[in-house]
């Protein structure tokens, strides 16, 4: 058993800056026409606020059947300009 999961986003992350778009985009730039189809069912789940997106991830970890439900869920913030880490929730 896990006994403890903690997602951890950090300031400025890239994939904050993503969209399924433009990954699509990068996608089929490197892969065969054929598998264009598979590129286009790509679905990100985009986000802008890296602790909202924690706050989200907990809550989904928390709620999920598969994680037990004795473990610990945390979420953190990291800031990489300053080596803060804060804890989210």
């Amino acid at each position: 058993m896990t006994e403890c999961t903690n997602p951890i986003a950090r300031r400025d992350c890239g994939y904050s800056h993503a969209s399924t778009p433009v990954i699509q985009k990068a996608l089929k730039s490197r892969t065969p026409d054929g598998a264009h189809p598979l590129v286009d069912a790509v679905a990100l789940q985009e986000f802008s606020d890296p602790k909202q997106s924690v706050r989200e991830d907990v809550a989904f970890l928390r709620t999920n059947p598969l994680v037990h439900p004795d473990s610990m869920v945390s979420g953190w913030y990291y800031s990489v300009q300053t080596g803060e880490l804060q804890r989210v929730c």
